[in-house]
């Protein structure tokens, strides 16, 4: 199982948390407040504070007027489309979410493609570049499913990766060597040293920024004051070696070593939609589970912030000024079309106050106090006016439903195209026979199986039938006295009783008859087997293809066998697409229940705004 992860102070939307242990003074270690991977974490696992209590003053006065509330149950996180609050991504609930991950772990080439082009407003700026890759790469490698992508853009980066990360090391040793005393100096390049082995050597997994940092942080304690801020430059160059969060091909290097299904979770787990507790939800800090203490944040933001205080969070998230308020527009907007309850109708005014009591006056917006009485006037339907965010929900609801529909049209086509093509035909009739070849072998299984049995059944009654010839040889004898005979024929009547009730007759007739079944279905293999042998050389076209050009690959990159080349992947490809293309009556299927559902929804929206 995969498992979403936000902060102890803000649940997510599965009810597990982000967790991890932060150092006391993570805020200077991790200046540009670089991720760390996800763990999976228990409910009960609490954060580490990572900034002082006086930076964030635990008796500042906070009026509570929401309702109490659980995070799992706060309604404006389970609303589709709503904005972070920090950054002003779009967010994705987990139910999507997982529908996603169960959609991409599967798929290959064009379907894999579709299904990650579909969630590109949602992904972060590195998720967004390594889909980019992955969908470049499936163009020209149609039976790849995410991992196999995953590892062959590895295979690309990876040396480059490696050189990124070996020069910003030599960075840190020669600071460190240049700017430290000599004990700490000689340390901190004994680590960059062991570092580099650890990057070049191929049987280990793949670096870790986050293990390098802390490693690095161990050598504060014994730092010299005079040194301090040499220290700091040190750790803000290691800052910027690249990881998985901001950097595609590390991204790569970490998740070559994952399943499909991983790699499509972490793709959209950094926009969970997750609820952030304005206030940490913390005895030190008086946080609270109630409404006004709630804000929705994408996973990410709501790992990077923790506990820190929001005069803080403004340096590493400045953008949360204009996006607080864009949050606050949408969940207005919601109240009044009536998708949040009447309890939550005077969240906004509420919410605006907590967060500015907590940014001292930074971070506000407007929100009207009264959406209870606008709703209470506007009777059954939802209020005339829309905002663009609704306006850019019906267009993508109209492009979801014009590419769905596009689909479905090029699906249809292609089987039309392909109904008049000798070469498809004959990758029928190879699936046809190689299913009656199948259902024949396993008829001819069963077949023997059951003479095995019958043959076992009649050895264990050979001693009677060798005893019932016997019998009738001695009642033949001339001259054989009358009792003899009579105890004779006594004993050959409870013989053949025996074997009557054994059914031996019958057994002989069924091994007589599967016998000639076996032979039968063996005839029938045999046949089928040389009807295959055609269309069999269409189905080894792709495999013989690959290795005619790994060999002209070895050979000098002439301009005629770079032409060579490129002809013998159109002809790859082609095959290889016709033989996918068995299965596009079942594609077309699921293409139309995906434009059914998409017309349905684009339906529902048009409907919402003509009121």
């Amino acid at each position: 199982m995969i498992l979403g992860i936000s902060p102890a102070n803000s649940l997510n939307t599965c009810g597990t948390n982000y967790c991890t242990n932060r150092p006391e003074n993570d805020h200077k270690i991790y200046p540009q407040l670089i991720q760390r991977p996800l763990l999976g974490a228990q409910r009960n696992d609490t954060f580490e504070r990572s900034t002082n209590i006086s930076q964030l003053n635990p008796s500042l006065p906070v009026s509570f007027k929401g309702f109490a509330c659980s995070s799992d149950n706060f309604a404006p996180k389970n609303l589709y489309d709503v904005p972070c609050a920090s950054c002003g991504c779009q967010t994705i609930l987990l139910r999507r979410l997982n529908a996603f991950t169960r959609d991409a772990r599967d798929k290959k080439g064009e379907e894999l493609a579709d299904i990650l082009q579909s969630k590109s407003r949602i992904y972060k700026k590195t998720e967004g570049e390594v889909v980019a890759q992955i969908i470049e790469h499936l163009k020209t490698h149609p039976d790849d499913n995410l991992l196999n992508s995953v590892r062959t853009l590895n295979r690309t980066y990876l040396e480059n990766l490696e050189q990124s990360q070996i020069e910003i090391l030599e960075r840190v040793k020669k600071t460190a060597v240049k700017g430290l005393n000599a004990t700490q100096g000689r340390a901190i390049a004994e680590l960059v040293k062991n570092t580099k082995t650890d990057i070049k050597d191929k049987a280990k997994e793949p670096f870790k920024r986050k293990d390098f940092l802390e490693k690095l942080e161990q050598h504060r304690k014994s730092l010299h004051s005079q040194y301090a801020g040499k220290f700091e430059e040190i750790c803000e160059i290691a800052s910027t070696l690249p990881s998985s969060t901001d950097s595609a091909p590390a991204f790569f290097a970490k998740y070559s070593r994952r399943s499909s299904g991983e790699i499509a979770y972490r793709l959209l787990s950094h926009s969970l939609a997750t609820t952030e507790h304005v206030i940490p939800k913390n005895p030190a800090y008086g946080g609270e589970d109630k409404t006004d203490n709630y804000i929705v944040m994408c996973g990410d933001c709501n790992w990077k912030r923790s506990s820190m205080p929001y005069t803080k969070w403004l340096q590493v998230q400045p953008g949360m000024r204009n996006n607080f308020k864009r949050y606050i527009a949408e969940i207005t907007e919601r109240i009044k079309i009536g998708e949040l309850g009447e309890e939550y109708a005077t969240y906004p005014f509420e919410v605006i106050k907590t967060v500015e009591g907590q940014s001292k006056g930074q971070i506000t917006a407007y929100s009207e106090p009264h959406i209870d009485q606008i709703r209470i006037t506007k009777g059954a339907g939802p209020l005339p006016r829309r905002t663009a965010n609704f306006k850019r929900r019906l267009e993508d609801a109209e492009k979801t439903r014009d590419m769905a529909r596009g689909r479905l049209l090029s699906l249809r086509e292609r089987k039309q195209a392909l109904q008049d093509d000798p070469e498809y035909k004959l990758i029928i009739e190879y699936h046809q026979i190689k299913h009656l070849l199948e259902t024949k072998s396993d008829e001819k299984s069963k077949a023997e199986d059951e003479l095995h049995g019958v043959e076992k059944s009649l050895l264990v009654n050979a001693a009677r039938i060798k005893k019932k010839k016997q019998y009738e040889a001695e009642l033949k004898t001339p001259g054989l006295k009358p009792a003899a005979r009579k105890q004779t024929e006594q004993r050959l009547e409870s013989v053949k009783k025996k074997l009557t009730e054994a059914g031996v007759e019958s057994l002989k007739e069924r091994e007589k008859a599967l016998e000639g079944e076996i032979a039968e279905l063996s005839r029938q293999i045999l046949d089928l087997e040389t009807k295959q042998e055609q269309p069999l050389m269409i189905m080894k076209i792709p495999e013989t293809l690959m290795e005619y050009e790994k060999t002209l690959g070895k050979k000098e990159q002439t301009p005629d066998i770079v032409e060579q080349l490129k002809i013998l992947r159109a002809r790859r490809f082609e095959i290889q697409n016709k033989i996918s293309d068995i299965k596009i009556d079942e594609k077309i299927a699921a293409a139309e229940q995906k434009y059914a559902t998409a017309e349905l929804c684009y339906q529902n929206l048009s409907a919402m705004s003509l009121y």
